[in-house]
């Protein structure tokens, strides 16, 4: 049961997160092939002051921000499921993919956009600043507040890998490495060991198969 948990949130919360990652680099990648043909930037729209490159580059953008937007949608009911005890990182993936989607729009969208503010070029980062206040704010005092559940699954992860506890496969509860019955559920626990392998005697410490 506890191997078709870890398996489960593999699947649930890594996957989509490599699967975006993925997407990302081949949209970088695309712009940046895009934008280096000399072709392409010698083209030009008349009495237009935006280039075909920044063009290709808000078009880019958009593909990027949609991807993190359904990612985000797609990702968080995911990650409440697979970890119901963490309710606060749905909240971090929120205020993260918003934030990300301001910077995307900003880096992205300026050679279209400033073209047409000439006078007023500082008005531009400054709209996108305030903008991107709010899901910053909530970013941090997010990850403030959880700061203590991060610390306790860092801990029983180094724990963990030491032996020194473990997760009850029937209640998931943590209990210690060398404990034979969960003190939360009383089910008794078995040890799986692979074959050629040794353990230790939780009494008297001698190895044995």
């Amino acid at each position: 049961m506890a191997q078709n948990r870890r398996s489960a949130i593999t699947y649930e919360v890594y996957r989509p997160l490599i699967r975006l990652a993925v997407g990302l680099i081949i949209l970088v990648l695309i712009n940046w092939l895009l934008t280096s043909l000399p072709m392409i930037s010698a083209l030009s729209i008349p009495r237009l002051p935006v280039s075909i490159n920044a063009i290709i580059s808000m078009v880019i953008g958009i593909i990027m921000i949609s991807l993190l937007f359904n990612f985000r949608q797609d990702f968080v009911p995911r990650l409440e499921q697979a970890m119901p005890s963490f309710k606060e990182l749905s909240e971090i993936v929120h205020a993260a993919t918003t934030l990300a989607m301001i910077v995307v729009a900003y880096v992205m969208f300026d050679d279209v956009i400033l073209p047409f503010m000439s006078r007023f070029t500082w008005v531009y980062p400054l709209i996108f600043l305030l903008i991107a206040l709010w899901p910053l704010v909530i970013l941090i005092v997010t990850l403030i507040r959880s700061s203590g559940k991060i610390a306790d699954m860092a801990t029983f992860g180094i724990a963990k890998t030491r032996g020194e506890v473990l997760e009850c496969p029937h209640c998931h509860a943590i209990i210690p490495g060398n404990a034979s019955y969960c003190p939360n559920c009383s089910e008794k626990l078995t040890v799986i060991v692979a074959q050629g392998s040794t353990i230790k005697c939780a009494s008297c410490g001698i190895e044995n198969s």
